[in-house]
């Protein structure tokens, strides 16, 4: 017995110290001599020996790219439950479709990891594939905060940018409401922090229920601070016919007082693509005035001049209805091919259809552009993307092939 006891040790000595020679010969660079001593340890299951293998069959070091062979080494880091190698196994389950295995991956990385980079790639990946119903399921708890992880990280801004998307298209605050309170007191009672601290009762924290009194509460201290956004907020909970405090009236007087103040930062250079789009909904939606769709336009073009896509978007949405269909289609082309889901299910729309203007306002029908209009806002996380994949479909096309960034529109000038 002890005999085995210490052959064993023995044996586990030899295989760390082949184990530490690999990891030198990978350090500089020496693959092939790597190689063969991860494979064998592998077979072992010894410590993490098995990812390097896979990586080296995945990328085609020290021997040729082999992804059966790189699958085969990386179930094993599965079985072991190594969180960084099962997010490369669960990225390339993620790229060739397998979901189920990608689902399976991702969430040892969600439970085990503890670096922020790379679990955030894999728990946007992970909430992508619940609203889908791809993979697995999840509460829309878990959705929150896995869209959270993805936000608060940077190693892949793509799965950053797109989980700052889909959390504005759900209304999930980025932090939570414990955050919000330790957020505040880290950087002291700010007209923003006030206001993010507000929205978040409002909204009801991604998943709890909303607490309009608390809510009331922060936008008006907000508010006391200067912070415009926090206006139209107040207005709203006023005009709430189920809240003891309904007023109609001084709805309205918040309303008046937000345009104005509005009105008056938009004379100045430190208006924000972000302000014209306020001003244009004001008009658009008829927030304390009667509704204007000509002043709306206005201000939606100054601030889709600046390059801002919810502009651009609404910009697009009002002239089509508008009859002005060249111009509208170029804006909704713009944003579309930019990252806008929703502008670029439009735009298809609009190539599918045709419309019958007159002049430069009659635009054609043109399936090759739909059909690539529909690709770009099926690769984004809007909701429009699943409608995107209909379309498609339907067209007999697939969700792969060709879209560009390059508007093939010439910007019209506006009319007077």
């Amino acid at each position: 017995m002890a005999l085995a006891a210490l052959w064993a040790v023995g044996a586990m000595a030899d295989n760390q110290a082949r184990y530490d020679l690999a990891k030198k010969y990978y350090d500089d660079k020496n693959y092939a001599s790597a190689y063969p001593i991860f494979v064998e340890l592998a077979e072992q299951k010894f410590d993490d020996a098995a990812g390097y293998a896979g990586m080296f069959n995945e990328l085609g070091y020290g021997t040729e790219k082999n992804p059966a062979m790189a699958k085969y080494f990386y179930e094993i880091s599965l079985d072991q439950r190594q969180p960084w190698w099962c997010y490369r196994y669960g990225k390339m389950a993620f790229d060739e479709e397998d979901y189920d295995k990608a689902w399976q991956c991702f969430k040892v990385v969600d439970e085990k990891a503890t670096k922020v980079y790379y679990r955030g790639s894999a728990t946007f990946r992970l909430a992508a594939m619940a609203i889908d119903n791809l993979g697995g399921s999840a509460t829309d708890e878990q959705i929150a905060g896995w869209l959270r992880d993805a936000a608060k990280q940077s190693y892949d801004q793509n799965a950053q940018k797109k989980a700052n998307n889909l959390m504005k298209e759900l209304n999930i605050p980025l932090y939570t409401r414990d955050e919000f309170f330790q957020k505040i007191k880290t950087v002291g009672e700010t007209g923003k922090s006030l206001f993010d601290l507000g929205k978040s009762y409002y909204d009801g924290f991604g998943s709890e229920t909303a607490d309009l009194a608390k809510a009331f509460v922060y936008f008006n201290a907000s508010a006391n601070k200067h912070y415009l956004p926090a206006f139209p907020y107040i207005a709203k909970i006023y005009k709430n016919k189920s809240l003891p405090i309904y007023d109609e009236e001084q709805s309205a007087q918040i309303y008046t007082e937000y345009r104005e103040l509005l009105d008056d930062k938009l004379q100045t250079p430190e208006a924000k693509a972000s302000d014209f789009y306020a001003m244009a909904e004001i008009y658009r939606d008829g927030l304390g005035v009667e509704k204007n769709n000509d002043i709306a336009v206005f201000y939606y073009r100054l601030g889709a001049d600046m390059g801002d896509s919810g502009c651009q978007l609404w910009l697009g949405i009002l002239l089509d209805k508008m009859g002005q269909y060249n111009e509208a289609l170029y804006w909704l082309e713009e944003s579309g091919r930019n990252g806008q889901g929703w502008s670029a299910y439009l735009a298809g729309q609009m190539y599918e259809e045709g419309r019958n203007g007159s002049g430069e306002n009659y635009i054609p029908k043109n399936l090759d552009l739909a059909i690539e209009m529909y690709r770009c806002s099926a690769a984004t996380s809007n909701y429009y993307a699943s409608r995107a994949k209909e379309a498609l479909s339907r067209l007999g096309a697939s969700v792969d092939g060709q879209r560009s960034k390059i508007n093939t529109r010439t910007k019209p000038t506006p009319k007077q």
